[in-house]
């Protein structure tokens, strides 16, 4: 058989039944026959392509003398569809020294391996040679565009190719919307959501779930439920990857019953992974710990963990100090190799076991994490341990390392964690030269130095301290109304009680008045300490310790499965 027009149908027929050893019995028969195979190179390349056969295909398109455009663009799509990203890239510059003038088929295919690959600056040289080289630019070029920038975190060039285009569909606008999601700038992928509803472009489930993770790291409930409302009548409420969203949206908003009520609402077959991680945290926060853990148990009949799922683990044995359960977790995540390699493991370990009265196994697991002075929250955690075990000096030396660092700055939390130990150890001086680093403090960490001071027999100092710097927030003043029962000085702590109702609700404030008695009390005033005591019935009871240190993960991940009944 040497007719051309015999081999093309038959080739045609391995391509759509997808033969890889059809297509080679053909390719082996021209072979044979003496017929040129390469006039049918194109063919046999489609047909090893569709079968399946990248290495097969390429042979055949190195040994063509002359290639149509549509080979390159066949061997450079298939690259990119199977993660080839080198070969794709090196495939695109043979292409360009060959003196081939790429389309559009072509820059959405290397484009879109470049995202893959994080190559950023390539992907400019790509962006600069589609612009110079006045190609047209097909709605799908510019979602591949939209797509690089916005996976390697560049949503601002992501903005000006949406911004350009003629032509914008869903496709190009959930690019845009994850992209800016993606590079932490959940306000840009609002914006861009927004525009989609402006220009009467309906979203996807894809589009829902990523705007609402961004209005969950906004802290915006208000903006999550319209986005809610939106996809409810948008009939798109009920996929998977929404409903995940909607429940990490609520938890990061603070909505937990929220957020628990839509796990409630999710078949069976609809739960993932992350859907059973958000659900634990969100257990956990609401201080339903036992049931966090019970969930997690769940979790693990039909999944292997991650780290999120193990942190969020630790992270409710240790609001509930179940030690005996987060050393089984430690064993758990050391045999999947992740116990001291992944920050969020690593740094709920050490918290765990600070909040356990085990800083000896905290400062182990903070020794061994890579870079442990770089992770702030890994810092709090083993700083709050110190400050738990007694050992001020030891918080304040691991401030001062951490601080040193270029790579690292100190949160509030941090602050707030190294204060706490120095008034738990009665550091006065670094307490002092600390607190006078942080440019604009919070309530918390005025409590905290006003704690140390009174503590120290510094009231008066205390009291200065508060005029200048305490505000409308009662909370310092009832640190040092707390710290007058220790110095015995009731006139100061008669000034204190007074400032706090001053700037607590009209309710009252009860915790203030039974501190004020036991002050009283201790100065052996019984009929101010019985008065005071009874004026504290009439007010709503309320307190909050200064000088504690809270610690907590806020994390995201992939999609994901139903742990057990809520109840």
């Amino acid at each position: 058989m040497r007719d051309f027009s015999a081999y093309s149908p038959l080739l045609r027929r391995c391509a759509v039944d997808k033969s890889l050893e059809g297509t080679k019995a053909v390719h082996a028969h021209i072979v044979r026959s003496g017929f040129p195979h390469l006039a049918l190179g194109n063919k046999l390349v489609d047909a090893y392509l569709k079968s399946g056969s990248v290495l097969y295909a390429r042979r055949v398109f190195d040994e063509m003398p002359a290639r149509h455009i549509v080979a390159w663009n066949s061997m450079l799509a298939s690259y990119a569809r199977r993660g080839f990203w080198p070969e794709a890239v090196g495939l695109y510059r043979r292409m360009l020294l060959a003196g081939v003038s790429p389309d559009g088929y072509t820059f959405s295919s290397v484009l879109t391996a470049l995202a893959e690959a994080g190559s950023l600056g390539a992907g400019r040289q790509v962006h600069a040679h589609l612009v110079v080289s006045a190609a047209t630019e097909p709605l799908f070029v510019s979602t591949a565009l939209v797509n690089l920038y916005g996976k390697l975190g560049e949503p601002g060039p992501a903005r000006l190719v949406f911004d350009r285009a003629a032509d914008k569909d869903v496709v190009l606008g959930t690019a845009l919307v994850v992209g800016c999601a993606q590079a932490g700038q959940p306000a840009e992928a609002a914006r861009a959501f927004a525009d989609m509803r402006r220009l009467g472009i309906p979203g996807n489930e894809f589009t829902f779930a990523s705007v609402l993770v961004a209005c969950g790291d906004m802290a915006d409930p208000a903006l999550g439920r319209c986005v809610h409302g939106l996809a409810i009548e948008s009939g798109l409420d009920r996929g998977s990857s929404t409903q995940t969203s909607l429940m990490v949206m609520y938890s990061r908003c603070a909505r937990l019953q929220d957020s628990l009520r839509v796990y409630a609402g999710m078949a069976e077959a609809e739960l993932n992974l992350v859907a059973r991680t958000a659900a634990m945290g969100a257990l956990a926060a609401s201080r339903r710990e036992d049931e966090a853990l019970s969930a997690f148990h769940a979790l693990q009949r039909r999944h292997r963990p991650n780290a999120f799922a193990l942190s969020t683990a630790l992270r409710a044995c240790s609001s509930s100090a179940q030690l005996r359960c987060g050393q089984q977790l430690h064993a758990l995540a050391a045999k999947m190799g992740i116990a001291e390699t992944h920050p969020f493991v690593g740094a709920a370990l050490v918290d765990l076991y600070g909040k356990c009265g085990r800083a000896d196994a905290a400062e182990l697991v903070f020794g061994g994490l890579p870079g442990p002075g770089c992770d702030p929250v890994a810092v709090n955690a083993m700083i709050a341990a110190y400050a738990a075990s007694g050992r001020g000096q030891a918080a304040v030396r691991l401030f001062d390392e951490a601080a040193a660092s270029s790579a690292w700055s100190p949160s509030p939390a941090t602050f707030t964690a190294v204060l706490s130990a120095c008034s738990a150890a009665g550091l006065v001086e670094p307490g002092r030269r600390i607190f006078s680093s942080i440019a604009d403090p919070s309530g918390d960490h005025v409590a905290c130095f006003v704690d140390l001071l009174a503590r120290g027999g510094r009231l008066a100092e205390a009291e200065q301290v508060l005029a200048l710097r305490a505000g409308g927030d009662p909370v310092p003043w009832r640190a040092l109304l707390a710290a007058c029962k220790l110095h015995g000085k009731v006139e100061t702590a008669e000034r204190a009680a007074r400032r706090v109702l001053e700037l607590s609700p009209p309710s009252g404030d009860g915790g203030a008045m039974i501190l004020l008695s036991n002050v009283y009390a201790a100065a052996r005033q019984w009929r101010k300490a019985a008065d005071a005591r009874q004026a504290a019935r009439g007010m709503a009871l309320k307190s909050k310790d200064p000088g504690v240190s809270w610690v907590h993960h806020s994390f995201v991940a992939g999609v994901a499965d139903k742990a057990g009944d809520l109840n």
